[in-house]
C-alpha cells in the first residue's frame, strides 16, 4: 500500500509540474512583454528653471499608465546629503501628471531661493528608480538661478594630451558659450588669435553635465606653453561672464604647460599609514617623447617629500619614493612635478591617507551577513528547487574544491581569527540543512543535487559555523521561521502569527548552534513600531535597519534624548508609547549598497583600497563610531563573476584584518559593538518602511501580489476555524520535524499531547485531526514568506515556481479543512412538540482511537425563529437539544459555525457574524419521537446540505469576492494543479 501511495504522489507530482510550465509559460510571456514596454523607448529628462525660482522637471520616454512620482531634495553641493524644505535630512516627494501633448510626465516645484541646489531622481509605480544614466546612486542636479557671484565659478586643467578641460558654473538650462582666444600671456587685454592664427575668438558651446550641475567644453590640443585665454557667454540673457575674482572685466587665462611625461598609476606599500610610518609609494610615468634627463618631484599635500633628477627612456617606467608620514592626520593629495627646460607640469596622481591612533579609539566595523534561501520543500517532502544544497556545496571551485557561498563564507571567516562577524540563518535555511541531512532518500525535481557530496558539504558548513560561534567570533540572529514580510503580516492582524514564527525561530537556532540568540534580523527590514512589542514578547533586544529609509526619510521620526550628531554611526534605542525598547543599529547605506553592487564584480585590490579608504574618512570624523554593514551574505557572491567574487570576499577581510592589527579599526558583533558604546539617541515614532524605502515589493496591488496574499488570507481564516472547533489555540509554535519535513515533528507532537500522531483503523492509516492542526499551521507560515509575493509580478518579475509555491500550501490546507468541516453533520432532528428539538450529530472528526471534542455556535431555525447554542460534541454521535417549537414534519435548518472572532482572523476573505465563521448549513425534516440519541443513519439516508465553495477571485481593481468560478483565467490553470497536489501532499502525509 506504501508503495503504491509513493507512485501515486509521484505520478501526480508529474501531472503537475506538466500542467504548470506550459500554462504559466504564457503568463510570463505576458509579463516579460508588459516590462519591454515599460522600459522601451528613450528615457529621459530635462527641466526649465524660471526666473522666480520654480523647477519644472520632464520625464520623456515613460508609460502614460504609470504612477511616477518626483524624489528630490535641497543640497548643500553637487551629490551631496538631501535634505527637505524644512532643513531635516531627507527628501520630498511630488506627484508628476501626463501632458499628452508633450507626451512627458510633468511636476514644478520651488520656488527656491537664488543660488539652491535641488537634486532629483523619479520613482516609477512605486518600484522602480530612474536615476542619472542609469547609474545607482547618481541624481540630476541643478543650481537654481544661481547669483552673479557664483556664475562663472570654473576650474581647468591641462589633460595628458595638451588639451584644456573647462568646467563652469552657469545658470542652467542656458546656452553657454565659450569664447576663447590665444594668447601671449594672462594679462587681461592682449590680442587673441583663432587657431588659424586670424586675429579674433573661437566659440566653443560647452555641454551641460547634470551629474555635477555645470557647464564642460574641451578646447585644444595646444603646444606646450602656450596662453590660453576666454570668457563665457549666456546665449539666453546675453550675459558675458568674467573673471569676476580678478575685475569685473578680466578674462579667465590658463598657460598650457605638459611634458611629454605623464603619471599613469600610483600604489603605495599601505593603504592607509599611521603618523611617523615610512611611506613606500609607486608612480608608474609614460614618457610619450625621447629618452632624456626630467627633474621630478613629488608633492604631498604642499609639502615637497621628494626632487631630483632622473633619465627617463620612452615608455613606461616605475618611480619608488621613500619617506615617512610626519603630517597631521589627514587625506593629502600627491602631485608628481615634472620639470624640462623650465616648463613645470603638475598632475595628481593619487591620495595619501594618514591617521593618527594616539588617544582616539579604534573605529568599530559591525558587519552582518543575511543567509538566506525560502523553503524550497513542497507539500509532499519534495524538493521543488536545489539552491539550497547548490549555494552549499557547488557554487564555485576555491583551492581546488567545489564549494558554495554558505561554506565559503564559513571558510574565508575562519582563516582570519582576528574578525569578528555577526551573521542571521533564517530557521528556514537551518530547517532545510538537517532536513536535507535527515532524510535517507531525498527527491528533487530537479537535476544537478549531488547528494552525498551537497550532504557533507552542509554537514562541514554547520560545523565550522558551530565552532565560530563557539569560539565567539560569529554572533548569529535568528528571524522569524519562515522569513515573513513582518511589517505587512503586523498589520494584516496576524500578529500572534509572528509571535510564534520568532520563537520557532529561536528554537530552531538553538537547536542548530546551541546558543539562545538575543538580536533578530527584520526580514527585508520591513519594519514598523508594533513589531516593538513582539520583539520584547520573545526576548529579543536588537535589530539592525536601514539609516536612509528609517532616519533620512522619516518626518515623524522623533528623537527621545540624546541627539543624531553621529547619524548612521552610534547605537541607538528604539522605545514604544508603553516603555518597550529594543537596540538598533543603523546600517550605512550607501556602505552597505557597495558592498551589494560594487565590491564583488571589479578587482580584489580596488575593493581594498574603496574600503579602507571609506572607513579612514569615517574615523578621522567620528572615532570610536560604529559603521555597520548589513546585507545578504550569499547574493553578491553567486549573482557576481565567481570565483572573482570569491576573492573580493577574501580581500575584504583580509584588508579589514591587517587595518585592525594597525589599531585604527577592530571587527565587532553586534552585541559587541552594544556593549562598547553608549547609547547616542532613544527615538521613536519610526516609519514603516524597508531597505526600499517602501514595501511596494511585497504588496503593490499587482494581481499576482494579490491573489497570492488574498490565498494566505482564505487559509488563515480557515484555519483558524479549524482550530477554534477543535478548542486549539491559534498561531501554535509548531516543532517542525526533519525527517518529514515540512510536517510538524510527530514524536514532539505525541510527547507533547500524550496521543498518536497516525492512529491505525482495520489496517487502514489515519492522520490525527490534531496533529494536521500543528503541521497546517506550519504551511500557513511557510506561505507567509516574503520571497513568494517578492517574486509574483512587477517589479521583480521572479520564477514562476516561487507564484505557485506558497498557494500550494494555502490550497492544501483550505482543502483539509473544508473536508474535516464536512465530517461533522447534523442526522436528525427530534421534536416533542412542546417547544424543545433534540439533533443528533454524527461527529467522523475523530474516532476512539484519537478521540477529540469538537467546538461550535449552532443556529436551528424553523423559519420563524431561531435559537443559538455553543456546544461541544464528542465523538463519533452526539445530541444536542434546543428550546424551540417545530412541529413534526417540518423543516428545520442547522447552521454550524466555527466560534471564532474578528480580531482572531485579522484580514479574512469571508466575513464573521457574531457567532463565528459559517462551516455549514443543513436542512433537515422534524420527527416526533422520544428525545434520546440515535444511531446514524444509513449511506442511503438523504437531508439537503449546503456546504461552503469559495474561491478567491481577483479583478483588474483587485478587490475580493467570493463565487464559484474564478475570473482570472491564468489561476483556473493553478487551481486545477493545485487539486492535483493536494491529493498527492494528503497521501503523502498519511503514509508518514
Amino acid at each position: 500500500m506504501n508503495n503504491y501511495r509513493r507512485a501515486l504522489a509521484l505520478g501526480l507530482l508529474v501531472l503537475v509540474l506538466a500542467v504548470v510550465v506550459v500554462p504559466l509559460a504564457n503568463v510570463s510571456v505576458v509579463l516579460k512583454s508588459a516590462r519591454a514596454q515599460q522600459g522601451s523607448g528613450q528615457v529621459y529628462s530635462n527641466f526649465t528653471v524660471s526666473w522666480t525660482g520654480n523647477l519644472t522637471v520632464y520625464l520623456y520616454g515613460v508609460s502614460p499608465s504609470s504612477k511616477v512620482l518626483l524624489w528630490w531634495g535641497i543640497e548643500p553641493y553637487p551629490q551631496g546629503p538631501w535634505y527637505t524644505t524644512s532643513g531635516k535630512p531627507g527628501n520630498m516627494e511630488t506627484p508628476m501628471t501626463y501632458n499628452s501633448t508633450l507626451k512627458a510626465f510633468v511636476a514644478t516645484i520651488g520656488p527656491f531661493k537664488n543660488g539652491t541646489w535641488v537634486a532629483y531622481v523619479f520613482n516609477v509605480n512605486g518600484t522602480i528608480w530612474i536615476n542619472y544614466e542609469g547609474h545607482a546612486f547618481w541624481n540630476w542636479n541643478v543650481i537654481i538661478n544661481p547669483p552673479m557671484n557664483i556664475v562663472g565659478y570654473t576650474k581647468a586643467w591641462v589633460l595628458p594630451n595638451g588639451s584644456i578641460m573647462i568646467t563652469a558654473i552657469g545658470r542652467p538650462p542656458d546656452q553657454m558659450i565659450l569664447w576663447w582666444g590665444l594668447t601671449s600671456g594672462p594679462q587681461t587685454g592682449l590680442p587673441w588669435y583663432t587657431t588659424a592664427g586670424t586675429p579674433g575668438a573661437n566659440q566653443t558651446v560647452m555641454t551641460y553635465n547634470p551629474l555635477w550641475g555645470n557647464y564642460t567644453a574641451i578646447i585644444g590640443p595646444f603646444k606646450p606653453g602656450q596662453w590660453v585665454q576666454w570668457v563665457y557667454h549666456d546665449a539666453y540673457t546675453g550675459w558675458w561672464i568674467h573673471n569676476s575674482n580678478v575685475s569685473p572685466s578680466a578674462n579667465f587665462a590658463i598657460q598650457d604647460v605638459y611634458t611629454p611625461v605623464h603619471a599613469v598609476a600610483m600604489h603605495t606599500s599601505q593603504l592607509v599609514y599611521k603618523v611617523g610610518q615610512q611611506v613606500v609609494m609607486n608612480v608608474t610615468v609614460q614618457n610619450e617623447g625621447p629618452a632624456m634627463n626630467y627633474t621630478i618631484a613629488l608633492q604631498v599635500g604642499t609639502e615637497v617629500v621628494s626632487n631630483r633628477t632622473v633619465e627617463l627612456p620612452s615608455g613606461y617606467s616605475n618611480l619608488t619614493f621613500t619617506f615617512p608620514a610626519n603630517l597631521p592626520m589627514g587625506i593629502y593629495n600627491v602631485f608628481l612635478l615634472v620639470g624640462l627646460k623650465g616648463i613645470w607640469q603638475n598632475s595628481t596622481v593619487g591620495q595619501l591617507y594618514i591617521v593618527n591612533t594616539t588617544g582616539r579609539k579604534p573605529l568599530s566595523v559591525v558587519i552582518v551577513w543575511n543567509m538566506h534561501q525560502p523553503l524550497y520543500l513542497e507539500p509532499n517532502g519534495t524538493w521543488g528547487q536545489p539552491w539550497v544544497q547548490l549555494h552549499t556545496g557547488q557554487d564555485l571551485y576555491w583551492n581546488g574544491s567545489l564549494v558554495g557561498a554558505y561554506e565559503l563564507q564559513a571558510m574565508l571567516l575562519n582563516e582570519f581569527p582576528n574578525l569578528n562577524v555577526t551573521m542571521d540563518f533564517t530557521p528556514v535555511l537551518l530547517y532545510q540543512w538537517e532536513a536535507f541531512l535527515h532524510q535517507s532518500s531525498p527527491t528533487f525535481t530537479a537535476s544537478g543535487v549531488l547528494v552525498s557530496h551537497d550532504q557533507q558539504a552542509t554537514e562541514e558548513t554547520i560545523a565550522l559555523y558551530r565552532k565560530l560561534v563557539q569560539e565567539g567570533r560569529l554572533q548569529v540572529l535568528t528571524v522569524p521561521f519562515y522569513h515573513p514580510l513582518e511589517a505587512i503580516v503586523y498589520d494584516n492582524g496576524w500578529q500572534s502569527d509572528l509571535l510564534a514564527q520568532l520563537l520557532m525561530g529561536e528554537n530552531m537556532t538553538y537547536t542548530v548552534f546551541g546558543v539562545r540568540a538575543n538580536g533578530v534580523w527584520t526580514p527585508e527590514m520591513g519594519f514598523n513600531m508594533g513589531l516593538l512589542w513582539l520583539y520584547a514578547d520573545a526576548g529579543l533586544n536588537v535589530t539592525v535597519l536601514d539609516y536612509q529609509a528609517f532616519v533620512n526619510m522619516a518626518p515623524a521620526l522623533t528623537v527621545v534624548s540624546g541627539n543624531m550628531s553621529l547619524g548612521p554611526y552610534g547605537v541607538y534605542v528604539v522605545q514604544n508609547s508603553l516603555g518597550q525598547r529594543i537596540y538598533v543599529l543603523f546600517r550605512d547605506t550607501a556602505l552597505s549598497n557597495m558592498f551589494s553592487f560594487i565590491f564583488f564584480s571589479q578587482s580584489p585590490q580596488l575593493t581594498q583600497q574603496m574600503l579602507l579608504q571609506y572607513l579612514v574618512k569615517v574615523y578621522m570624523e567620528h572615532p570610536g563610531a560604529v559603521v555597520v554593514v548589513a546585507l545578504d551574505g550569499e547574493n553578491p557572491i553567486i549573482f557576481n563573476p565567481m570565483p572573482l567574487s570569491a576573492e573580493n570576499l577574501y580581500a575584504i577581510y583580509q584588508a579589514l584584518s591587517e587595518a585592525e592589527e594597525e589599531g585604527w579599526l577592530v571587527t565587532q558583533t553586534v552585541n559587541q559593538a552594544i556593549e562598547t558604546h553608549q547609547v547616542a539617541a532613544v527615538l521613536t515614532n519610526l516609519p514603516e518602511e524597508s531597505w526600499a524605502t517602501n514595501l511596494n515589493n511585497w504588496n503593490n496591488g499587482n494581481p499576482a501580489k494579490v491573489y497570492i496574499w488574498d490565498n494566505v488570507s482564505l487559509a488563515r481564516e480557515y484555519l483558524v476555524a479549524y482550530s477554534a472547533m477543535l478548542g486549539m489555540p491559534v498561531s501554535p509554535v509548531v516543532p517542525p520535524s526533519f525527517a518529514h519535513a515540512p510536517n510538524a515533528s510527530a514524536s514532539a507532537f505525541e510527547v507533547m499531547t500524550h496521543e498518536p500522531a497516525y492512529v491505525t483503523v482495520n489496517g487502514v492509516t489515519y492522520v490525527n485531526p490534531l496533529y494536521m492542526y500543528y503541521t497546517m499551521w506550519n504551511w500557513l507560515y511557510v506561505s507567509e514568506g516574503s520571497d513568494w509575493t517578492y517574486a509574483a509580478g512587477p517589479p521583480n518579475y521572479g520564477p514562476q515556481w516561487f507564484w505557485v509555491q506558497p498557494v500550494i500550501y494555502d490550497q492544501a490546507i483550505v482543502s483539509y479543512v473544508r473536508q474535516a468541516f464536512s465530517k461533522v453533520t447534523p442526522f436528525s432532528v427530534v421534536t416533542n412538540g412542546q417547544g424543545k428539538v433534540l439533533i443528533n450529530f454524527y461527529n467522523n472528526l475523530t474516532s476512539a482511537q484519537a478521540p477529540l471534542p469538537v467546538h461550535l455556535y449552532l443556529v436551528i431555525s424553523n423559519g420563524t425563529a431561531n435559537v443559538s447554542e455553543y456546544v461541544t460534541l464528542g465523538e463519533q454521535v452526539s445530541a444536542v437539544t434546543a428550546n424551540i417549537t417545530v412541529t413534526p414534519g417540518s423543516a428545520v435548518t442547522v447552521y454550524l459555525y466555527a466560534p471564532v472572532t474578528q480580531p482572531e482572523l485579522g484580514a479574512a476573505v469571508i466575513p464573521v457574524s457574531n457567532n463565528g465563521l459559517l462551516i455549514g448549513e443543513y436542512t433537515l425534516t422534524a420527527q416526533k419521537g422520544v428525545m434520546t440519541t440515535t444511531a446514524p443513519p444509513s449511506p442511503s439516508t438523504t437531508s439537503t446540505v449546503t456546504t461552503l465553495s469559495t474561491t478567491v477571485t481577483v479583478t483588474e481593481t483587485s478587490t475580493v469576492t467570493t463565487t464559484k468560478t474564478s475570473t482570472t483565467a491564468i489561476w483556473v490553470v493553478v487551481g486545477i494543479v493545485i487539486v492535483a497536489v493536494i491529493i498527492a501532499v494528503l497521501i503523502g502525509v498519511s503514509r508518514r
